[in-house]
């Protein structure tokens, strides 16, 4: 008899997160590339000032600290709509942190 070796389908809350933001209308995917921030659903490539970032949400990995991880979710002044993905702390991507600082939080303003 031959032992059933897959693994269970586990969704990570960032997984989860990701498909509810999907549900909402934030289906665009982004990608920090040279020039800019790029939208895989229309090819077009983005300044910081054509992105506003509605909100964002920090994951830990489950079994270790060091799997963090940021997903920004950003709207475009176009009406694009979706979420990037980064490491948080050692592991993030320099050219996408630099880029995020210059684009307008939402999600921080009135929290002083």
């Amino acid at each position: 008899m031959e032992k059933d070796t897959e693994m269970p389908h586990y969704r990570t809350p960032m997984m989860l997160k990701t498909d509810q933001l999907t549900k909402e209308g934030y289906d665009a995917e982004f990608r920090i590339v040279e020039g800019g921030l790029k939208s895989f659903k229309n090819n077009k490539i983005y300044q910081p000032n054509e992105l506003t970032i509605v909100n964002h949400h920090r994951f830990e990995g489950i079994t270790n600290p060091d799997d963090m991880a940021i997903l920004y979710v950003v709207e475009t002044k176009d009406g694009q709509k979706g979420t990037i993905v980064d490491a948080y702390g050692m592991y993030s991507n320099d050219d996408l942190g630099a880029f995020m600082k210059d684009v307008t939080d939402l999600s921080s303003q009135g929290n002083n």
